[in-house]
């Protein structure tokens, strides 16, 4: 890992966190669709060890192996496992967007956040909330997991949630338990002032 520096070029990191089933793709694809043909932020890579679905079109697939050798050769500027899966983030796909301007929306983990944080002061967290039955008829419909790790990850999210909150002063906070459009002009109005 490298030193916990400030690493932020002219561009500003948004990075956008939540449970599982909060609906944090579907406000990414929101912002994509308002923000046709020319915009002033990127929506960077995250590679992941599982399967990618379709909606999912950021996301790229990698094995294990791969993963762990990238990691070694220090490749991701952010990296986390959950649920017996790792994630990354490019460190020169964010650096060369952040250097170039523009402003990156990263699909990150809340328990990374401050790491993130860390090593780039000037990113802009967003947190997407939606209430707990929801989240699981969302989990449901993606038929991703079976029943056993649905319980364990909503049980998982709402032990986190008011501590995560409090630490979390500056944080912009979208609740996504309504139409989808609700939720997404929140977060296009965040994307403005950034």
């Amino acid at each position: 890992m490298p030193e916990l520096t400030n690493l932020t070029g002219p561009g500003r990191i948004v990075y956008l966190m939540g449970a599982s089933g909060a609906g944090k793709d579907s406000l990414i694809r929101y912002a994509e669709k308002y923000f046709p043909g020319h915009r002033n932020f990127t929506i960077t890579s995250r590679y992941i060890t599982r399967e990618v679905h379709g909606d999912s079109h950021h996301d790229q697939a990698i094995d294990e192996k791969e993963f762990h050798q990238r990691l070694r050769n220090d490749f991701f500027a952010f990296h986390w496992e959950s649920y017996g899966y790792y994630y990354g983030i490019s460190r020169q796909e964010l650096d060369e967007s952040l250097a170039r301007g523009l402003n990156c929306i990263v699909n990150g983990s809340r328990r990374y956040h401050t790491i993130a944080r860390r090593l780039y002061p000037e990113l802009v967290t967003v947190l997407v909330r939606a209430d707990p039955g929801l989240r699981w008829l969302r989990l449901e419909l993606r038929r991703r997991d079976d029943p056993g790790e649905l319980a364990t990850r909503l049980k998982n999210s709402d032990n986190i949630f008011n501590l995560e909150t409090k630490k979390l002063p500056h944080c912009h906070v979208i609740d996504n338990n309504g139409p989808l459009e609700a939720a997404g002009e929140k977060f296009i109005s965040i994307l403005r002032r950034v």
